[in-house]
């Protein structure tokens, strides 16, 4: 008697390891119909826990880290961003923009050799060589003020330089990343309305005008807060803010 339930143990445990085999071919085969929709059952539940667990503050997160991407990216298309050189003449004081996602290249005239840079506000990047500053800031960045020390034609000189965060105000505004300064002198603001007057036999008269000077494209802007130049009742301001 010991010996049939030996010998029936024996063959029920040999079925069961066919079973538990999980390369039999059994378990490679289609699921039938009722199956499939048991697991499709199981599949819908399990999406509709999910979705009930998830936490309303964290979709309002991520739905506002989608938002700010996506506005990131309409700011700065190609339209926006400036890769060619800005050539302005070389002074002691200047103003640029610059943003946290992009590194900004600072070119002094050729010749030039950077002994120090200081900045008022940490950077995520400074780096200078020669006559070459990279910058790159940090994202809390909205304004600072950075001296360059530097030699040129064996004289020492100056140069203070304030950086603000870039703010797009009309659709001339572009975000440059490379600032190249020339040897050449800095003309004011009347000289070059005047000079634009005899290049073209008028005063400017448009909100903006363009006249080359020493290979640098200075624009006259028309400025009601801030222009120095009045002309026919209208105040215009100069910068070499535009492509060369």
């Amino acid at each position: 008697m010991r010996k049939r339930y030996l010998c029936c143990f024996a063959a029920l445990f040999a079925a069961t390891s066919v079973l538990a085999d999980p390369l039999d071919p059994t378990n490679f085969r289609p699921l039938t119909k009722s199956e499939a929709a048991q697991q499709g059952s199981y599949s819908d539940l399990n999406i509709k826990k999910f979705y009930l667990d998830i936490d309303p503050d964290e979709i309002k997160n991520v739905q506002q880290r989608d938002k700010e991407l996506k506005e990131t990216f309409d700011r700065f298309d190609d339209a926006l961003v400036n890769y060619k050189p800005i050539i302005r003449p070389i002074s002691t004081m200047d103003q640029i923009m610059i943003h946290p996602y992009f590194t900004t290249t600072v070119l002094l005239p050729k010749g030039s050799v950077i002994s120090f840079v200081d900045m008022s506000s940490e950077m995520e990047v400074l780096k200078w060589d020669q006559n070459t500053i990279l910058l790159r800031p940090k994202k809390s960045f909205t304004i600072a003020n950075f001296t360059v020390i530097y030699t040129l034609n064996e004289k020492n000189y100056v140069m203070n330089i304030l950086a603000k965060y870039y703010e797009r105000k009309d659709a001339e505004d572009r975000l440059n990343l490379v600032y190249s300064y020339r040897d050449v002198e800095k003309l004011d603001d009347l000289d070059v309305v005047q000079i634009y007057a005899k290049v073209y036999g008028e005063l400017p008269k448009n909100n903006y005008n363009y006249v080359y000077i020493d290979d640098i494209l200075y624009r006259i802007i028309e400025d009601g807060k801030f222009g120095k130049v009045i002309i026919n009742g209208k105040k215009f301001r100069v910068d070499t803010s535009t492509t060369y």
